[in-house]
Order: C-alpha cells, then sequence, then structure tokens
C-alpha cells in the first residue's frame, strides 16, 4: 500500500521533509528516523489511500510511535492528497 509522509521539526513546516512511497518495516522505520532528528516535538503527518483498513491505520500509527520513539507527534489519516 502507498503513503505520502511529511516530517517537521516543531515551528518549522516550511522545512518539512516530504516522502512518498510503499509500506514497508524499512520505509516507516526510515520516517521515524527522520523524526528523531528533528527534535522533540516533531510532527510526523502520514496519508493513506482513502481504501486503508483501520488495522492498516492502527499498523502505521504503531509503528511510527515506536520509530519515533514517543518524541514526534503522528497523525495518519486517509486521503488522496500528499500529507
Amino acid at each position: 500500500m502507498e503513503f505520502w509522509a511529511r516530517v517537521s521539526s516543531p515551528g518549522e513546516s516550511s522545512n518539512a521533509l516530504r516522502c512518498a512511497g510503499t509500506f514497508t518495516p524499512y520505509s516507516m522505520e526510515t520516517i521515524g528516523q527522520h523524526a528523531v532528528l528533528a527534535g522533540p516535538g516533531a510532527r510526523v503527518h502520514v496519508v493513506v489511500p482513502t481504501g486503508a483498513s483501520d488495522a492498516t491505520i492502527s499498523w502505521v500509527r504503531k509503528r511510527l510511535d515506536h520509530a519515533c520513539r514517543h518524541r514526534a507527534e503522528v497523525s495518519v489519516r486517509r486521503g488522496s492528497q500528499p500529507a
């Protein structure tokens, strides 16, 4: 399944990392690493396709919470537009 993601530092949404790809443990780990590098209070916004199941949303949120080590605000939503 594909995704779009944006990782931003606190207060710096204009300097955000934007990426898209296919869900894999590696892609979720990479997004989490970028969130850690962005510092405490980083924001991670992920958009999944509108047909994504509740289980998929939960899996993504859990993978990112773990990868971010609870130092980032994580938002996962369904949609058709990039984050």
